[in-house]
């Protein structure tokens, strides 16, 4: 037996939308194909999803963060409001993970994407996460300190950071993890499910790619919906669903509950233009393909309006603002008729290159966290 067949990881993403059980996506490809024994970690939407993905994996169901929503208050007050019972649901997730240890054995390696609670004093504790600070406006700005100091303490139970993202001024989040908050941070740059080659462009139906919690994701899909349903262009809707096995094609719109990765690659590839919400794994994933895009960032959620707004204003996409949907077809036409330069995706370190430095890492670490 080799000496990574000797090594346990555990990858465990947040349950939020498809996006982070997504892009984790290539790194337990990454894993598998260096022999190193893999263990998969979720719940919901992104459980299914991973074990559609990879069905000979075994897998653990774990309690996951739920955040409820006041729709009456909106995302911000929910998320302000919700920062107590997060931070015990935190504890809980980590009391959870010793009875996973003690029932499994050791993990050498835990990789956690977004979950603060997910690391083991004997273990080597990875944590991605591209949000190492909120950005607030206005009369919000003064309450940032609430939220910014409980990332960052969080955050400090990691040997490692990875942000899925380019060091320096020509990023894709901006000041949310520029600077690091994190003393232990690497630039991976985007990860994403997807290969990154060069578009064909020769379709003409336009992808909307839906990720994120209801009721706020079952709200936006209705109000889009309603808005395309008499549009000139044909659409396809990607709901990220896994749930749900029924697909159906009404008016100019085609619904994918729940597709193959290969089919929404295959999508995207094909299209002239995508429509998203303003997801982060959604923007890799599209950024990588190199595609004009639409974004709209979910009411009230501050991490993807400064997102959509940061790229708006570094020329990279456009978004549209959830009170300004109406004009959705209108700004549809606006860049289809616009000439597009490819971007340089500058796609480093590779997959290979980032899990040989988790794992050389691991071995100079005596798995002690900070």
């Amino acid at each position: 037996m080799s000496e990574k067949e000797n090594i346990k990881i555990l990858l465990a993403p947040l349950n939020w939308g498809l996006g982070h059980a997504s892009r984790i996506f290539s790194l337990i490809k990454e894993i598998e194909r260096q022999g190193i024994n893999t263990t998969i970690a979720a719940d919901g939407n992104a459980l299914e999803f991973l074990k559609k993905e990879f069905p000979h994996l075994k897998s653990i169901k774990i309690p996951d963060l739920k955040i409820k929503y006041y729709t009456k208050l909106g995302a911000k007050w929910s998320i302000l409001l919700s920062y107590n019972k997060i931070s015990k649901q935190i504890k809980k997730e980590n009391k959870f993970l010793q009875e996973i240890v003690k029932k499994n054995g050791k993990f050498h390696i835990i990789i956690s994407d977004n979950r603060y609670g997910l690391h083991h004093k004997d273990s080597y504790n990875v944590i991605i996460s591209h949000q190492h600070r909120v950005v607030l406006k206005g009369f919000w700005k003064f309450l940032s300190f609430i939220p910014n100091y409980k990332i960052k303490t969080w955050l400090r139970k990691f040997h490692l950071c990875l942000i899925p993202d380019f060091q320096g001024k020509n990023n894709l989040s901006g000041k949310l993890s520029h600077p690091s908050a994190h003393q232990n941070t690497l630039y991976t740059g985007p990860l994403s499910r997807f290969e990154e080659k060069t578009a064909s462009n020769i379709g003409s139906e336009i992808p909307i790619v839906f990720s994120g919690p209801d009721p706020l994701k079952t709200h936006l899909i209705d109000k889009i919906v309603g808005i395309l349903k008499e549009s000139k262009h044909k659409f396809v809707v990607f709901g990220g669903n896994p749930s749900l096995k029924q697909n159906y094609k009404t008016h100019n719109i085609n619904f994918m509950w729940h597709a193959e990765s290969n089919q929404i690659e295959k999508a995207i590839d094909n299209a002239p233009l995508v429509i998203s919400t303003g997801g982060y794994s959604s923007i890799m994933d599209i950024y990588l393909k190199n595609k004009k895009a639409i974004f709209v960032p979910f009411k009230g959620q501050t991490e993807q309006i400064y997102i959509s707004e940061h790229l708006n204003s570094s020329k990279l996409f456009t978004f549209v603002q959830w009170k300004k949907l109406g004009n959705l077809e209108d700004k549809i036409d606006e860049i289809l008729a616009k000439n597009f330069v490819p971007r340089e995706t500058n796609y480093k370190p590779t997959q290979q290159q980032l899990i040989t430095t988790i794992i050389e890492n691991y071995k100079n670490t005596k798995c002690k966290t900070y």
